[in-house]
């Protein structure tokens, strides 16, 4: 997840190039993902002595956490039915 890995790295251009995506594919995505949550999700700062950066907004880590925990449910649900199914 994009956000999680700009977190942990501090920068949307290095998360971006750890996981294979282009920059602006990256910038997209999380501009998109704004417009469609109403949310602000990244703090951009510029430049300046040691580099520009990403912030990930409070906000955007509650979205991280309500997911990783959906991601989690429904791993388990999956896992529920495939064994009384099969």
């Amino acid at each position: 997840m994009i956000l999680k890995k700009t977190d942990e790295l501090g920068s949307l251009n290095k998360a971006a190039l750890e996981m294979n995506m282009s920059y602006t594919k990256a910038y997209s995505l999380i501009k998109n993902a704004e417009k469609n949550l109403s949310v602000k999700l990244l703090i951009k700062q510029i430049g300046g002595k040691y580099g520009g950066g990403s912030i990930v907004t409070e906000e955007a880590k509650d979205i991280i956490k309500k997911y990783e925990e959906f991601d989690r449910r429904v791993g388990e649900s999956v896992e529920r039915l495939y064994n009384e199914i099969f």
